[in-house]
């Protein structure tokens, strides 16, 4: 993302006043912009998703200090924050927001991004910005937005995009929503191996170490060893140049004593 540090509050101003002239004359040639004016939104998202007013807006967020702009400038972004959030432009203003405002400020990005978790989580830029809701999120937003990932994690799980968000989750080491994961998983596991996007999920899943969920993890291992699909699954990987998943290594160490 590009930083932009105008000098001052002023330049700040000046450049939104540009930006919001632009899109209007439609010099911006924002496709996005001008679907947002056809839908309403407040003038700022307008700004918010032209290529340059987007600089504008992320300083003015730099620029806030009292309670009663904070207040302006949610009211004015919220409305149309899942446009911003699955915009090439309009997404690192709400990462912006993130970085500057509070976790309570921020709110409204955080109800958004669980209200729409799968239309943002498969979205090429709004996986991104999920994932960095789950960085900047505390406390029970944060478990929230996890839950909601978790939930939803079969059908994210074969998405180009909503995989990578489930990854993610599965990265934080937290034992509830991992198991939850699996869980939702289940069932699916030998034909989820097989495809493109989903077989990074379970190898994720097997990679986890805690042993709290080794039970969840040996379920997955004799889901697929049990499955008619493991010979498809074999011959796919011998055709892509890859070994095997190691599933049977896998079961023993799982089957084997901890010393």
């Amino acid at each position: 993302m590009v930083s932009v540090e105008p000098d001052d509050q002023e330049a700040s101003a000046t450049g939104a006043t540009r930006a919001t002239t632009t899109v209007e004359s439609g010099g911006g040639g924002d496709a996005a912009a001008a679907g947002a004016a056809g839908m309403g939104l407040p003038k700022v998202i307008h700004v918010a998703l032209n290529t340059h007013g987007t600089r504008a807006v992320q300083k003015l967020v730099e620029t806030l200090r009292s309670p009663e702009q904070v207040a302006l400038a949610i009211e004015a972004l919220a409305p149309g924050v899942v446009t911003l959030i699955k915009d090439l432009n309009g997404n690192h203003v709400v990462q912006r927001c993130l970085q500057r405002l509070s976790a309570d400020d921020a709110q409204f990005i955080y109800d958004a991004a669980r209200a729409h978790c799968v239309e943002i989580a498969t979205h090429r830029h709004g996986c991104c910005v999920l994932q960095r809701c789950v960085d900047h999120a505390k406390g029970v937003q944060r478990e929230r937005l996890v839950e909601e990932v978790a939930s939803n994690a079969l059908a994210l799980s074969q998405d180009p995009f909503g995989n990578y968000v489930v990854q993610y989750v599965l990265e934080l080491g937290l034992t509830a929503p991992s198991a939850k994961v699996m869980h939702r998983l289940r069932g699916e596991c030998a034909p989820l191996s097989l495809q493109k996007f989903s077989s990074n999920v379970i190898e994720k899943c097997l990679k986890l170490g805690s042993p709290a969920l080794d039970a969840e993890k040996q379920t997955i291992v004799m889901e697929v060893t049990d499955s008619p699909l493991l010979a498809r699954l074999l011959q796919v990987c011998a055709l892509e140049g890859e070994p095997p998943p190691k599933l049977t290594a896998r079961q023993s160490s799982l089957d084997s004593p901890q010393s």
